[in-house]
């Protein structure tokens, strides 16, 4: 087999695993070219006047100088035949051997291989995240009183956008047009783009994953649901997937760089698993009656400042839909309907609500920043 593959010029070439493919030098391709060329040219040129000799005047000597050109051709063309059919005979000869033979033997290796590189992917994948980590660390430390600015610009940015977020719906709930699509679209980038930036995680391929599939989705979506759902429900539905997205991207990214689940559920979870392992040691335990006991215990500075955070953003979604309400903005939804009867939602109602969540972000961020520091 090898000996073959060396006389005719050509060499074993891999365009996939498991697969050899035998293939003609530049050279051969010419050459063969060139003889498929010749040999039609010869049989073209001696066929029409063979059928001159024969139907009209026959000149002996004409006659048997085309009908050898018109055979040289078939030969020629004959040759070039035979040559193909032979390279694909050996490429044949060669696929077999090396499937039945060296492949069956290779298959183990080949597949060990394959997991490593697997491992090693997820090995590096995850020291990626841990440098990060380290380094956000490293900068938290280093440089205290930046990171306290740092992260009360975020959470002032994350109110702007809240607000820029409900003040877009609410245009968009009064005039729906034809950009309704596309301005929906822009909010998920917008909310994407402030997360990704507040982690710095420009470099990992997942995180642009989780912008393309809105980009994708609703498009579509908001097209193909304006002609069956009504307008209200219609934003309802975009508006609290709005909130699932950024809530689910964000506890993901925080999951990633500091490896805590939102709610501190990784606590939970370790706390089941160490009770589960406990009873499968001990089982006498399970059958101990409870002790109850009542563990009142303030809220730390931080969680109260995140308190005030939501509870302010809270007082504004109740401020747009009581306005909403007011002016008929909602469709099939009034005071009356919700057992309100001679309620009017009036401007210092509007007023006092927004205030009062301007305090309560204040005093929020305040907590936040003597806790940082």
């Amino acid at each position: 087999m090898k000996n073959t593959d060396g006389k005719n010029g050509g060499e074993p070439f891999s365009d996939r695993a498991g697969t050899f493919i035998r293939h003609l030098s530049s050279s051969e391709y010419v050459a063969v070219l060139s003889m498929i060329v010749a040999s039609v040219y010869l049989m073209l040129t001696s066929f029409f006047p063979i059928l001159y000799n024969l139907t009209s005047s026959f000149d002996p000597i004409d006659f048997l100088k085309n009908v050898f050109y018109f055979i040289i051709g078939m030969g020629t063309l004959a040759g070039v035949s035979f040559l193909l059919r032979k390279e694909t005979y050996l490429q044949h000869i060669a696929d077999e051997t090396f499937e039945n033979v060296i492949y069956h033997r290779l298959e183990p290796v080949l597949r060990d291989v394959a997991e490593v590189q697997v491992d090693l992917t997820n090995v590096q994948n995850q020291l990626d995240m841990m440098n990060k980590n380290i380094q956000h660390l490293s900068k938290k430390e280093a440089s205290p009183v930046s990171q306290v600015s740092l992260n009360t610009s975020y959470h002032v940015k994350y109110i702007v956008l809240i607000n820029l977020t409900l003040a877009v719906f609410i245009f968009m709930l009064q005039r729906p047009l034809g950009y309704v699509p596309y301005a929906i679209t822009v909010l998920y980038i917008i909310w994407w783009l402030v997360i990704t930036g507040e982690y710095k995680l420009w470099n990992i391929d997942v995180v642009w994953i989780w912008v393309f599939v809105p980009v994708l989705v609703l498009p579509v979506y908001t097209i193909a649901m304006n002609s069956y759902l009504p307008d209200y429900i219609l934003f309802s539905s975009l508006f609290i997937g709005l909130g699932i997205y950024s809530f689910s991207y964000y506890s993901w990214c925080s999951y990633m760089i500091r490896g805590v689940m939102p709610f501190n559920l990784q606590d939970v979870l370790d706390s089941a698993q160490e009770k589960i392992s406990i009873a499968k040691e001990h089982p006498a335990r399970l059958v101990q009656n409870p002790d109850l006991a009542f563990n009142l215990k303030m809220p730390s500075r931080n969680q109260a400042g995140r308190n005030m955070i939501l509870l302010a953003i809270a007082l504004f979604c109740v401020t747009w839909f009581g306005y909403a309400i007011q002016h008929n903005m909602i469709p099939n939804v009034s005071w009356e309907a919700i057992g309100l009867k001679n309620f009017v939602w009036s401007a210092s109602h509007t007023y006092v609500l927004n205030l009062v969540g301007l305090i309560l972000i204040l005093f929020g961020l305040k907590f936040l920043k003597r806790t940082e520091t």
